[in-house]
């Protein structure tokens, strides 16, 4: 890595964050058709969008938005998944309802956040014109959030009329962010007194909390399943775990050749010789007890620390995964494997 690419990376990484591309501000803005109705709801809030030469909700489809920081943002989720393809212009012109479902507090629990996502099926059913059942489902922290509420809704007997449920992206079986990372965005100072940087806020909150595999403890450095997960793990076995009724699609976002990013585990994913962090080097996941994976140097204020795990699988590129894209404008994300489902 080259002097200039270092200062980039460290400047870059001060601004990392783990929230989904679809929800984060989009590189080239552009103007929004208003939507036909906007909804407030317990925890959220939604834009509707009737099909093209439609008055009402028809074929309804409910999307729901991913995690960040924050109340959602709808116009970002809306040219998210118009950029690569033009998704909700493709349903339209098909005369299919979307429906954008946002979140009051995106970082907030899952399960409270599923109250907003229950109430739009409930109101979509109660409004829609053509009686023709629901497709549901959500990005990244989206599809956990849909995936509780009709498996809830389906416990208490409730029936959500939904013959779709998909997710795209979402952490079924834990989101991994690596424990590197993790320790470093603690490690990154604050530029406002007494409060955590936005990446050390949103590892802390209890949505990551409910969705990592392994989250790191800032205050002990202890490295482990948080209490979060579990709470969250046992909400979903008492509601069944999965909605049953409706035929269940999951998109995972990739390449789609099969082939991981050639970086095996143990190496260095990215050292830093910059000014502030000298010497800071985080490597991909390696197996094996004591495996040092993060060697954190600070300056300002002075600090060192050596973050190890213990026990942890090979995650072949994990880590090259989250750091190299920040050394580029932008990631290419795709949708357009969505537009199979509809089809």
């Amino acid at each position: 890595m080259s002097e200039q690419q270092s200062d980039q990376a460290e400047q870059a990484l001060g601004r990392l964050t783990i929230a989904d591309p679809l929800t984060t501000e989009p590189g080239a803005p552009g103007p929004l058709p208003r939507p036909d109705q906007e909804w407030q709801l317990r925890n959220g809030f939604a834009w509707v969008y009737y099909g093209e030469g439609s008055s009402g909700i028809e074929r309804p489809v409910i999307m729901a938005d991913g995690f960040n920081l924050g109340r959602s943002n709808l116009e970002w989720l809306y040219q998210g998944l118009e950029a690569d393809f033009p998704l909700i212009s493709t349903l339209r012109s098909q005369g299919r309802t979307v429906i954008l479902l946002g979140f009051e507090e995106r970082t907030a629990s899952i399960l409270d956040n599923a109250q907003a996502a229950t109430e739009a099926v409930l109101r979509t059913i109660a409004e829609r014109r053509d009686y023709k059942p629901l497709i549901v489902g959500g990005f990244s922290m989206g599809g956990l959030i849909t995936r509780y509420a009709l498996a809830r809704m389906e416990y208490e007997s409730i029936d959500h009329q939904t013959e779709l449920y998909f997710s795209y992206d979402s952490p079924h079986r834990g989101a991994v962010i690596p424990i590197a990372l993790q320790a470093f965005a603690h490690f990154i100072p604050s530029l406002v007194p007494g409060q955590e940087n936005d990446f050390a806020r949103q590892l802390n909150s209890v949505a990551a909390r409910q969705m990592l595999w392994r989250h790191y403890n800032s205050e002990n450095g202890e490295i482990r399943q948080d209490p979060e997960r579990g709470k969250f793990l046992q909400a979903l076995d008492r509601v069944g775990r999965w909605p049953r009724r409706p035929r269940g699609i999951g998109v995972a976002n990739g390449a789609g050749d099969g082939r991981g990013i050639s970086l095996p585990p143990g190496e260095i994913a990215l050292k830093i010789n910059g000014v502030v962090f000298p010497g800071t080097t985080l490597y991909t996941q390696a197996t094996g007890n004591g495996t040092t994976v993060a060697e954190l140097r600070r300056l300002l204020p002075p600090a060192a620390r050596t973050i190890t795990t213990d026990g942890f699988p090979e995650l072949d590129g994990a880590l090259d995964s989250e750091v190299l894209p920040i050394l580029r404008t932008r990631d290419n994300w795709t949708i357009s494997a969505l537009r199979r489902l509809w089809y």
